[in-house]
């Protein structure tokens, strides 16, 4: 949800992956690095795996990607734009 809220403030996707593994790829690097809770909680071992074998990002914060939006939108995305289980 926060991945398409973002997309309709910005007016663009957020992370435009090409396939899976790229698409995971763009949300770590969007999110940062997946704590082991989280990625413990991911069900498909290849995933898990492939997300355990990305390089460690600290993330981007959402008001360097929108620096004109309103602070509640940004707020608002900060608050729901989580990483979940896949």
């Amino acid at each position: 949800m926060g991945f398409i809220f973002a997309g309709l403030l910005g007016r663009k996707p957020i992370c435009p992956g090409t396939e899976c593994r790229n698409q995971l790829k763009l949300i770590v690097n969007v999110l940062g690095t997946i704590s082991e809770a989280d990625l413990g909680s991911i069900d498909k071992t290849k995933a898990r795996k492939y997300i355990n074998s990305l390089p460690y990002s600290s993330g981007i914060p959402i008001l360097a990607l929108y620096p004109h939006a309103n602070p509640l939108a940004v707020d608002l995305i900060q608050k729901i734009l989580i990483f979940l289980s896949i």
